[in-house]
């Protein structure tokens, strides 16, 4: 039994020898946890695509197929998910001028928001609705009306009667 014993000792020295000593062994790559989201929400295309070729296939294929109820938190994944996907729609190098317009759009917004303050914004919205109408016609072609609604917090309809008042 020591014999054998001596000898399962020997092939395990061997083969730690074996397998610390060969050049090919290689090390593990460490990636982002956002990389790692991306491909698992299917947002690769928003990553450059010279990092995409330097991720292994076999790599980003676990990635894609891993079970998101793995980890703590997934019941928020939808929504992280669908903000993603904005996001990357935003990120977009086709739309940058539009991504520039809705950015300068909401920076006005918010700073009003911020200085007035929300009650305060409906309420000059309400004070001024020959201007709020002006407005929304000059940036409809842009935009359309269903969108600087919502942006204004204003249901269209609504928009719709204030604007055939005003005319």
């Amino acid at each position: 039994m020591q014999n054998c014993t001596q000898k399962l000792h020997l092939v395990l020295a061997l083969f730690y020898d074996f397998y610390r000593t060969k050049p090919y062994r290689m090390k593990q790559k460490s990636y982002h946890t956002s990389i790692k989201t991306c491909y698992a929400l299917g947002l690769e295309e928003v990553l450059p695509e010279s990092l995409r070729e330097h991720i292994p296939r076999s790599t980003s294929h676990y990635w894609k197929s891993e079970q998101e109820t793995k980890y703590v938190g997934h019941e928020f994944a939808a929504r992280v998910s669908k903000n993603l996907d904005q996001a990357s729609i935003l990120l977009n190098d086709r739309v940058k001028h539009e991504r520039a317009l809705f950015v300068a759009f909401c920076r006005i917004k918010l700073t009003i928001i911020n200085f007035i303050g929300r009650r305060s914004f409906t309420k000059l919205l309400q004070s001024n609705k020959p201007q709020v109408v002006s407005m929304v016609e000059k940036v409809k072609p842009l935009f359309g009306t269903n969108t600087i609604c919502k942006f204004l917090n204003i249901e269209p309809k609504t928009y719709s009667a204030i604007s055939n008042q005003t005319q």
